[in-house]
């Protein structure tokens, strides 16, 4: 095995890395969600997919182009599991943006930006029937 500062041995990363992203591109050019791009990208030891959006900035209101989060694909996944992690990637920002938009008396209350902590000192808040 070479060093893996060394230029010579660097170039097999890159060459499975692109052979990747471009089977997974092929299959993410058939992948469509109406308003949403997707994103893919490679480092050095897998693939990102990102979802991409027209919306609204739920803090300022004004429009804002809104980027999920990015998901880790393997360089050895299968069609399957590429197409169900776009499918996923999708999913999880329209649920992002419904916990934004979602308000009980003028608060977001299931909103993903939330404190764990915040929540977690909630959590012993209970409601039930009487």
């Amino acid at each position: 095995m070479g060093d893996p500062q060394s230029i010579t041995w660097r170039p097999a990363v890159y060459t499975e890395a692109d052979a990747a992203l471009a089977r997974c591109q092929g299959w993410l050019d058939q992948i469509t969600y109406p308003g949403y791009e997707f994103r893919l990208e490679h480092d050095d030891n897998c693939l990102f997919l990102q979802v991409r959006f027209d919306g609204v900035d739920s803090v300022t209101g004004e429009p804002a182009l809104q980027s999920g989060r990015k998901w880790r694909v393997s360089y050895h996944c299968c069609q399957s599991e590429f197409v169900r992690t776009a499918y996923k990637a999708v999913e999880a920002a329209v649920l992002h943006e419904m916990q934004e938009s979602f308000k009980y008396r003028g608060r977001a209350i299931y909103g993903p930006h939330i404190d764990p902590d915040a929540l977690w000192e909630a959590s012993a808040i209970l409601d039930s029937r009487a």
